[in-house]
Parts: C-alpha cells; structure tokens; sequence
C-alpha cells in the first residue's frame, strides 16, 4: 500500500514508475484501459468518462504528434498504479507514518490522567501550566521544550476533550 492514495502523474512517474522502468506513456496507456482509477478535482471518474476525455484531448492533433503523458491537474489512484504497472519491480520501502503502538496510547493517557489530577488537586491552572510541572519534574520525552508542551496538550486533548 502506498504512503499517497492519490497523486499527479508526475509523482507517480517519479516515485514509483520510474523505479519500475516504465514511461508517462504506460501510466497514460493504463489509465485510457481503464486499470487505473482518476480523479480531479477530488470527484473520481470512470474509465469511460477519463477515456472519452482523453480522447478529446487529442481531437486535433495528428497521430504522430501525440504526446502520451497524462495533465497535471488529473490524480491517479497510487494503489492501482502500484498493482497494475510496478507489481514487483518496486524496491521494499517504508510506506507512511507508522500506526500507533498500544505503548504510546498508554503512555499518553498516563500523561492525560496526570494532567488532570494536577486541575484537580488545584496545583496547576491550565493545561499548559500542568504541562510545565510535568515537564520539570522529567516525565514528558521529547526533544524542546515546545515538543514536551505540544505533546502533554495533544494527549490531554485526544483523552479528555468532547468538543
């Protein structure tokens, strides 16, 4: 699975189609067949509709004058490009921003529960006040001081924050 879900055609080119050898031409070729899904403007369309507009792209230009690459306001489906065109040719890479381990979850909502003691037993006034204290005293990680408040508050929020 891919980190974009939707992207230009010049990022699929240089992110995936050029690592598999393949040209603009194929991922044009591919998409006129139908095997790749399209959007634009963030409305998705069907094979029939991107293949009737292709064609009117190319109404008044002679054959052999024809450039195969796709425009740049067009988004192909990454997971359809990846299956269709690369299959195996693409080198294993890390794909997006990792899933969230049970670890960090309760890391967080200990943050959040001492958050919320310190409100409660009146020795801090804010959230970014007992943000501070629990950063003074060592229990936040990170790497500013800026991250360590960013951190407590985002966990302070997710946990016990009903908007």
């Amino acid at each position: 699975m891919s980190s974009y879900v939707w992207a230009t055609p010049r990022k699929a080119y240089e992110y995936y189609l050029e690592a598999a050898e393949r040209t603009p031409a194929d991922l044009w070729q591919a998409v006129h067949d139908g095997h790749i899904r399209v959007s634009i403007m963030d409305v998705e369309f069907s094979g029939d509709q991107i293949r009737a507009l292709l064609k009117l792209l190319h109404w008044n230009v002679p054959e052999g004058e024809r450039e195969f690459e796709l425009p740049i306001w067009m988004a192909v489906h990454m997971d359809d490009v990846e299956r269709t065109l690369c299959g195996a040719d693409l080198p294993e890479k890390r794909r997006g921003r990792p899933t969230k381990t049970r670890d960090q979850s309760n890391r967080d909502y200990r943050l959040a529960v001492e958050v919320s003691t310190l409100l409660g037993s009146g020795n801090a006034n804010s959230v970014a006040d007992a943000a501070r204290i629990l950063i003074e005293a060592g229990k936040v990680d990170g790497a500013s001081y800026e991250a360590k408040l960013k951190k407590v508050q985002r966990a302070c929020a997710e946990h016990f924050r009903h908007d």
